[in-house]
């Protein structure tokens, strides 16, 4: 069952570059959102078939959770994270000034959201408890 969720998962991921060339757009926003929850459920099935990967269960989810902040905010905004510092769309950044859900946009040292925070913390909370279980066999 997992296999095909895996098959179809990666069969999206495949659409996406093509799909790049029409951002930034709500659109592709909401189907990067679509292809990345497909993948949590995927990789959350994964990691709970493993027994001695069940213990980085609640890390990934407070990473995946920073993901979804981070998507909100592109959505809310047509497409575009907003970060602090700019004066026009550059990439996939626009400016700060009329922003919706402001508060999860880039505004951490200028470039950093609470979202990537939250990916970030959760990260190095996976690879500790990784670590202590290599290290207690």
């Amino acid at each position: 069952m997992w296999l095909a969720q895996a098959l179809a998962f990666a069969g999206a991921m495949v659409l996406w570059r093509p799909a790049q060339t029409v951002w930034p757009s709500i659109p592709l926003a909401a189907y990067g959102f679509a292809v990345y929850a497909a993948g949590t459920v995927v990789f959350f099935r994964l990691i709970n078939s493993i027994p001695k990967y069940r213990p980085i269960l609640p890390w990934c989810a407070g990473a995946f959770a920073g993901g979804f902040l981070n998507f909100a905010v592109i959505i809310a905004n047509g497409g575009y994270m907003p970060a602090v510092g700019l004066t026009e769309p550059r990439g996939l950044h626009a400016p700060m000034e009329g922003a919706r859900l402001a508060i999860l946009a880039d505004w951490i040292m200028g470039g950093i959201s609470p979202g990537d925070v939250l990916l970030m913390a959760c990260g190095v909370g996976i690879v500790v408890v990784l670590v202590r279980q290599w290290r207690a066999k």
